[in-house]
């Protein structure tokens, strides 16, 4: 996945999506061709999880999402609707 080409304001959205990240609720549009570590981190403006490669080489990006060990930068942000997502950051570290 990578970032969008264009500008966010040149296309409509494709997607409503709402979840839980760490016991926080969010929901926003997003589009299908960014990841959801994008999303969280830019579209939400939620820090945590923490950004590594961004190519699911590193690691730095693996959460929970519905219990099971996932890199976020390989998970489409659509995909983000109705889970619930334990970042493997904490706060301090």
């Amino acid at each position: 996945m990578t970032v969008p080409s264009e500008r966010p304001s040149q296309r409509p959205y494709e997607r409503e999506v709402t979840f839980e990240i760490d016991g926080l609720p969010f929901s926003f549009a997003t589009w299908s061709d960014i990841s959801a570590l994008f999303a969280i981190r830019f579209l939400a403006r939620y820090d945590r999880p923490r950004r590594g490669c961004e190519a699911g080489i590193c690691g730095t990006c693996e959460s929970l999402v519905d219990g099971e060990p996932t890199r976020l930068c390989q998970l489409p942000s659509t995909a983000l609707d109705g889970v619930s997502i334990v970042s493997g950051s904490k706060p301090g570290r």
